[in-house]
Formats: structure tokens, C-alpha cells, sequence
């Protein structure tokens, strides 16, 4: 179900303009941001490190005011579609909080995503503008809070569907707010100074919140944080399911320590929702006899060896603790998860441990790399893009195969033997969109991500229409493209 909200229509070379525009300043960006992430993972000194970090910050500053201006000029000049279908929100909000964990991580932020019991399982709403409104909320939090961390908080009740971004910062005064959500608009004078913006973000935010039939609000006082709440109308859609009695009968007790409020209710609310019982223990507190314990990475040594001698226990690392996987192995530690944790991975970890040494596939265990040889057709026809994407996965131990022609790449599908595609639209001889369709049809079951440039609702709906399960913007940092990878191949590997 598709409606349209116009003004002047934009002329055919406008569209040109912009799509040419966002081309060609993301694809150099891709090759800065991923240069820079592959060059913070070798051996630096302290200093080069922190030109390393300054690098990746402008580039992400750049990046994000070159969004916000590109999303302005089309929603201001006017006509634009709303694809109105069922859209699972939490999947939604995950996949922004995975986009922004490394700007979060950097920071030394907790990011997590809440979501309430009674909360259902999809919407009718456009899942592009929606994940458009959420990442601008959650990349804002994160910009302006220094300290603590960021929570989506999703919740139902009266017909309403509420997404509150709740975050740790300085909080806003009331005469700053009365202005947050105008164009150009700033919350204090030295925001301008930090942010590098330019204040349209919340001004993209107000216009898509009303198009989808919804409202936007803050809520803050100085030195209290702020609450962004999105409330969206429901509908008639159902509630997620509430209870997993096939898992939870085998594991009833499930015991949090260490965590920060904003992963504690993230965690609790995901096992709480599967029937589980949960517990928070402080970290000296010993663990309960028969019950497993999700324990933060953060805690002092002593402390975690003591839970991984008492039983079962989960431990969640941040992406860049991923080198102290061996160590945690010789230690006695079973099983991991990466911030930030998704609900069906907590609860296909637990289903795991309480089947012993079943791991079963797709097992984040701590005997296996993530990439575990799957075979990833990468079609992309940018040198420097090539190599980013090529060295991050096989460092991951992922297999790679480079296709630099649409053409190429439909002739290697053919062949077989491959567990994800990543695909460029932009591609010569045979075009993204065209390659995505021909591989479909010859390779049915095979998950295809299309990559893009060029940020357009219309380009994403296209895309998934000929093939893909899944979009992603350009540029891609290496830790996003990881995940995306573990992520599609690892449930193409479950339901084989």
C-alpha cells in the first residue's frame, strides 16, 4: 500500500543531480571510513591511533551532513511515496542500533534496545522512513552524551505504538526545545560548533513523523537527559508472542550482572518476554545454583572467573573485545555475544547451553571465528571499495570471491557455492538491479544484500523487489559489514 505527499514535483535533472551527487562523495567516503577502520586494527602507537579516530570522526560528520542535506532537499521540493506494509519495529531498531554501535563503542557508550511485553509483532507503516526517523534520533543521542548510554525504549498501549530514544546527556532547557525541531535550528550555540551539522536532522524527523500519521515529541530538563518519543497509530496489529516453553523449561533462571541500565532492561525485557525467570545479582554476589549468568566483559577478572567456575555463563563483549575471545576460552567461559545483543540470538544462546554440547549452527561459541570459511560473493567494481570489503572478511574468515562486472557476478552465482551476495547496484556491463533479478531466479535461496551509493527509499524498494533481503548505505564501515555477513549467513546456514 503506497500514498503520495506532494508539492511541486522535483524535475527529472534534479533527481539526476542528487543521485550523482550522493554517488560520487560516498563512494571516496567508503574508501576513507573503511581504509581508516582496517588501519585502527593494526599495530599503532597511542598518537596514530588518535589521528586514526579524528579521521573516522570527520568522515562520519561529513557523512552524516551530507545525509541530512540530500533528505532535506527532497522532502522540501515535495513529492515523495510512503510503501506502506508489515513492518517488525524491533528488527527495525536493531538495525539501526548495529549501523551506530561503532560511533556508540568509540564513545565508551552503552547502546540498547527495549522492548515492553505487549508490544506487537509488526506495523503497517514505510519501514525505510521509519528507520530514516530512528537513525537520526539514535545518531543525535549519541552525538550530544558523553557519558552512560542510549536506550530505544518500544512500548503499546491506546492504539499506539511509542518509540522513546532515551539517552544519558546534558538534557535540554525548555527555550532550546521549544526550536529543536525547526530547520537549521540548534539547542545552544556551541551545538553548531560540535556537531559540524547544519540542523536539519530534526527537522527530517517532524516532516516524516507527520507523513506517517504519528508525532513527535521531546521530553528534558538540564542535567536530567532527553527523551525523544515517536508515537505511531498500531492499527490492528497483533502481539508478539509472549512465551518459548520449549526453551524455557530447560532453562528457568537466568542471572544479569555487570550490566549498565541500558542493556540490563534490554536483556531482562527480551528473556522476560520468552518466559524466562531473571534475576539481577550485584557482581560479589555468587551465582545462583542451576541458573545461567549473562555477565558484562567490563567486570574485573577475578570476578568473571569466579562466575565461569560457578556454571553456565554468557559473557557480552563489546566488537572491540573480540581479541580477548582466546583468553576468555582458556578461562572457562562457554559461550559470547556481541553489543549490541539481539533478543533471538540471547535466546538461541541459552537454547544452546541448555542443550550442553549441542551448538548447533549459527553458535556464537568461542571455538569458532566468525566468519567460519562461508563463502561471500562480493560484487563491487571500485578498487578501493573492493579491497576494504575483501580484507575485513577474510580477517573474519569469511571466503571472498571478487566480482568487478554485474555480468561477472550472475556467471559466479551460476557456479555455486556461495552463502551471501553483496552487490553494488552501480555496476557495469549488467547493472545491480538487473544481476540481483538473474541470480534470484538461478540461485532462489541465496541471500543478496544490495549496496548503495545513492540513499532513496525508492532505490531500497527496488532493490528488494528484484532479489535482496536487505540494503545497505554506503559507506560501510567494517564492523556493520561483519555483522551483516554473520548475521544473513549464518540464517541461511540455520535453515538449510
Amino acid at each position: 500500500m503506497s500514498d503520495t505527499h506532494d508539492k511541486t514535483p522535483p524535475s527529472r535533472s534534479q533527481d539526476r543531480l542528487m543521485a550523482t551527487v550522493s554517488h560520487e562523495l560516498r563512494t571516496p567516503l567508503n574508501g576513507i571510513i573503511g581504509t581508516a577502520s582496517l588501519l585502527a586494527e593494526t599495530g599503532l602507537d597511542a598518537n596514530q591511533q588518535s589521528y586514526v579516530h579524528t579521521i573516522r570522526q570527520s568522515a562520519g560528520q561529513l557523512l552524516d551532513m551530507l545525509n541530512n542535506v540530500l533528505d532535506f532537499a527532497r522532502l522540501s521540493e515535495g513529492r515523495f511515496e510512503l510503501d506502506r506494509r508489515a513492518v517488525s519495529v524491533a528488527d527495525l531498531a536493531q538495525d539501526v542500533c548495529e549501523l551506530l554501535a561503532t560511533r556508540a563503542h568509540e564513545k565508551g557508550l552503552d547502546l540498547a534496545i527495549c522492548v515492553r511485553p505487549g508490544a506487537p509483532a509488526t506495523i503497517e507503516t514505510d519501514g525505510t522512513r521509519l528507520r530514516q526517523i530512528l537513525f537520526n534520533l539514535v545518531g543525535n543521542a549519541i552525538k550530544f552524551t558523553d557519558s552512560g548510554g542510549v536506550l530505544i525504549d518500544i512500548e503499546a498501549g491506546s492504539g499506539l505504538l511509542s518509540i522513546a530514544v532515551r539517552d544519558t546527556g546534558p538534557g535540554i532547557a525548555q527555550e532550546a526545545r521549544d526550536r529543536l525541531f525547526e530547520a537549521f535550528g540548534q539547542a545552544r550555540a556551541e551545538d553548531a560548533r560540535r556537531d559540524s551539522g547544519v540542523g536539519l536532522g530534526l527537522a527530517i524527523v517532524k516532516t516524516l513523523s507527520g507523513a506517517l500519521g504519528g508525532d513527535i515529541s521531546v521530553e528534558s530538563a538540564p542535567g536530567a537527559g532527553s527523551c525523544f518519543r515517536l508515537c505511531l497509530p498500531t492499527g490492528e496489529s497483533p502481539a508478539a508472542p509472549q512465551c518459548l516453553p520449549d526453551i524455557a523449561g530447560r532453562l528457568p533462571d537466568v542471572s544479569l550482572t555487570g550490566f549498565t541500565p541500558a542493556t540490563l532492561l534490554g536483556l531482562s525485557a527480551a528473556l522476560i518476554s520468552a518466559g524466562f525467570r531473571v534475576s539481577h545479582r550485584r557482581p560479589e554476589t555468587p551465582a545462583v545454583p542451576g541458573s545461567v549468568t549473562l555477565a558484562d566483559i567490563r567486570l574485573p577478572a577475578p570476578r568473571l572467573d569466579a562466575i565461569f567456575a560457578a556454571g553456565p555463563a554468557v559473557v557480552v563483549l563489546r566488537p572491540e573485545d573480540r581479541a580477548l575471545i582466546p583468553d576468555l576460552r582458556a578461562r572457562g567461559c562457554e559461550a559470547y555475544l556481541v553489543r549490541p545483543v539481539r533478543g533471538e540470538s540471547l535466546i538461541d544462546r541459552l537454547r544452546l547451553l541448555g542443550r550442553g554440547t549441542d551448538t548447533g549452527p549459527g553458535d556464537d561459541r568461542l571455538e569458532e571465528p566468525e566468519g567460519r570459511g562461508r563463502h561471500v560473493l562480493v560484487a563491487e567494481d571500485n578498487a578501493v571499495n573492493a579491497l576494504i570489503a575483501c580484507r575485513a572478511l577474510e580477517k573474519a574468515g569469511f571466503r571472498v570471491t571478487l566480482a568487478s562486472t554485474g555480468q561477472e557476478a550472475v556467471d559466479l552465482a551460476e557456479a555455486g557455492g556461495f552463502d551471501l551476495v553483496l552487490m553494488d547496484l552501480r555496476m557495469p556491463v549488467m547493472n545491480g538491479f538487473d544481476a540481483l533479478q538473474r541470480i534470484r531466479a538461478i540461485r532462489p535461496g541465496l541471500p543478496m544484500i544490495a549496496v548503495s551509493a545513492e540513499i532513496d527509499p525508492d532505490i531500497a524498494r527496488r532493490a528488494r523487489d528484484c532479489g535482496a533481503v536487505g540494503v545497505a548505505a554506503k559507506p560501510l564501515d567494517t564492523g556493520t559489514l561483519l555483522r551483516l555477513c554473520a548475521r544473513w549467513t549464518a540464517q541461511r546456514e540455520s535453515a538449510a
